[in-house]
């Protein structure tokens, strides 16, 4: 005990802590030929003026994402630890064994560059360089320090460096680039650098969860085609992709650094234009071109009791089930405009003729500009059981009203013809444009192909046909008892597959279906769709042709449980009306009728 009670091991022990404090710092700092001050190693590189700023390696130039060597007296200068500690000198490097090569700081000519003599990399290095001073050869630190063969986790063989830059196509991303590359000497493959260092995980500015990259399309998505998410394009399923699993989002890797281009959204595409109209409608809409009658300011509130119509003989008389005036039933009866099921509580009608029209499809204008035609449209009536024409927006054949320009054979059918230039869709945060295309576009919504009419994004790859963008936000159906909604992709929260209730087949998770929460329930857009919607034709007409004897009846086909077979050109229908002898078993499609 020294005097005063008090140990001295105490001090000891500090001054202890101290030099072995003072100890590390000093083997942590290195001084390093490249620059003037010590550098100190460090868990993360930060730039003293801004710490948001990528900080880059001064040795190669590339990003420092971990632990690195920076300048003790806060000048921004950076290393790697592994540029930091390369060594001074390489002796009998496999590209120059003759003579040692030396590292610079920076190629040792008046320009401060050179061109690799290895990857003969023509954009010049001006970083940490190996330099042969008696036959001026340069390698950049990167071809000079990497493993001649190497082991990658993609595949089974080794792989050799081969780093003079070759054009051909690698077997990672599909892509006939010119670049150092990977090769297998025992079966051929090969595979780009860049493709060789892409990171396991990645974060892309699309997408809200981490990518995992994936050496082949996984094999539980192989049952159904999958599209890059950024480009479009088919997904090869042998080839590597970035994934998340969990929504089904998929990109190439030479995707993966690109991102789809988002322009403010100015003037006419603006969201808050009161002219663009919202889908799908909200509420329980008496029939669709009432909404859009209305939003256009075309529909007329006026109740005119009786009505006469250039489309009929005689007077239309008003039937109005809610104020239960002339009510009569009319869960059967058909819309002569747009040959619709009239469901709506006011409408005209001829009784004695059956001949009814929705309030709203009395009231259309006769004439009409559209935008994706240059000249008037004018309206017309299918009059004769045989008259009946294919809609140039949506591709369906229809015998209601039709918007027609006689010179061009140009027809479309009322619904198609008054629907919005600009609408606003919940599946997708942008406005859509009414397009008309002769090719065929892949709909986003249901992954079939048409010609005709389409809703597209003009910011990115967004296409949907205008049968899709006018569903309903939720449906009725006998196989459910509940209200059945439409819904969107990604479904995040329902990792299983969908298999559609009626059909049985697997619906593709990228695209559009219905689905009751409650039941679990999944249905494909297209079997719950009401069979008068997809045949947009009214039937149970009759009349006579050439080719049979008989008074002939048209109908629909899709309510027969196997094709109908033309007994004129053998080709068989399950969508199309066709007409029919019923007695003789005779039917005949529309289109071999002169």
């Amino acid at each position: 005990m020294s005097r005063g009670g008090r140990s001295p091991y105490p001090l000891c022990l500090s001054l202890t802590q101290k030099l072995r404090s003072l100890l590390c710092i000093i083997k942590m700092a290195l001084d390093h030929f490249s620059h003037d001050h010590p550098l100190m190693l460090v868990d993360e590189a930060r730039k003293e003026d801004d710490d948001k700023d990528e900080v880059v390696c001064n040795g190669c130039h590339k990003p420092i994402l971990d632990s690195a060597y920076t300048c003790s007296s806060k000048c921004n200068y950076f290393l790697h630890e592994k540029c930091a500690r390369l060594p001074k000198e390489i002796l009998h490097h496999p590209k120059h064994p003759e003579h040692p090569l030396t590292l610079f700081s920076h190629p040792p000519y008046w320009s401060s560059q050179c061109i690799c003599n290895v990857c003969h990399d023509m954009d010049g290095w001006s970083w940490f360089t190996y330099h042969c001073s008696l036959c001026e050869f340069d390698i950049d630190m990167i071809c000079a320090t990497e493993e001649r063969v190497v082991e990658h986790e993609s595949h089974p063989h080794p792989l050799t460096v081969l780093s003079r830059k070759a054009s051909f196509k690698c077997d990672a991303c599909r892509m006939k680039n010119e670049d150092s590359s990977y090769f297998c000497n025992t079966c051929g493959f090969w595979i780009h650098k860049s493709c060789y260092s892409s990171p396991n995980t990645f974060k892309h500015g699309d997408h809200d969860h981490p990518l995992q990259l994936n050496y082949f399309l996984p094999y539980n998505n192989r049952r159904l085609e999958y599209n890059c998410d950024v480009c479009q394009e088919k997904l090869h399923p042998n080839y590597w992709v970035y994934n998340c699993e969990k929504c089904r989002y998929f990109v190439h890797i030479k995707c993966a650094t690109s991102e789809r281009k988002r322009p403010e959204i100015t003037g006419e595409e603006s969201f808050d234009d009161p002219n663009i109209m919202n889908f799908p409608i909200v509420g329980e809409p008496t029939d669709l071109l009432a909404d859009i009658l209305n939003k256009l300011n075309l529909g007329d509130d006026e109740r005119v009791t009786e009505l006469v119509h250039f489309s009929h003989n005689h007077p239309l008389s008003l039937f109005d089930n809610q104020n239960n005036n002339n009510q009569m039933p009319n869960d059967k009866i058909v819309c002569q405009g747009c040959a619709q099921p009239i469901a709506s509580v006011s409408f005209y009608g001829c009784p004695q003729c059956n001949f009814f029209l929705h309030k709203s499809c009395a009231e259309i204008p006769r004439e009409l500009h559209h935008p994706c035609h240059d000249h008037q449209l004018k309206l017309r009536t299918c009059s004769h059981f045989l008259d009946w024409f294919y809609c140039r927006s949506c591709n369906r054949v229809s015998n209601g009203f039709a918007y027609t320009c006689e010179k061009c054979n140009f027809h479309l059918d009322i619904v198609c013809a008054l629907l919005p230039v600009i609408i606003k869709h919940e599946a997708h945060e942008h406005p859509l444009k009414v397009r008309s295309t002769d090719d065929c576009f892949e709909c986003n919504a249901c992954d079939k192909c048409y010609r005709g009419f389409m809703y597209g994004c003009e910011i990115c790859h967004f296409r949907i046909d205008t049968w899709c963008a006018t569903l309903k936000r939720s449906v009725k159906h006998d196989w459910d008892r509940h209200d059945i909604t439409l819904r969107y992709p990604p479904y995040s929260d329902h990792p299983d597959d969908f298999y559609c209730e009626i059909c049985e087949e697997e619906i593709h998770p990228k695209f559009w279906l219905y689905h009751c929460g409650l039941c679990d329930q999944p249905f494909h857009t297209e079997c719950l769709r009401p069979y008068y919607e997809v045949a947009n034709f009214i039937v149970g007409s009759t009349g006579n042709v050439d080719i049979h004897p008989h008074t002939l009846t048209l109908i629909h086909t899709f309510k027969k449980k196997k094709s109908t077979i033309c007994q004129s050109c053998d080709g068989a229908e399950r969508l199309y009306p066709m007409l029919e002898c019923a007695p003789c078993d005779f039917h005949l499609c529309i289109d071999c009728i002169e």
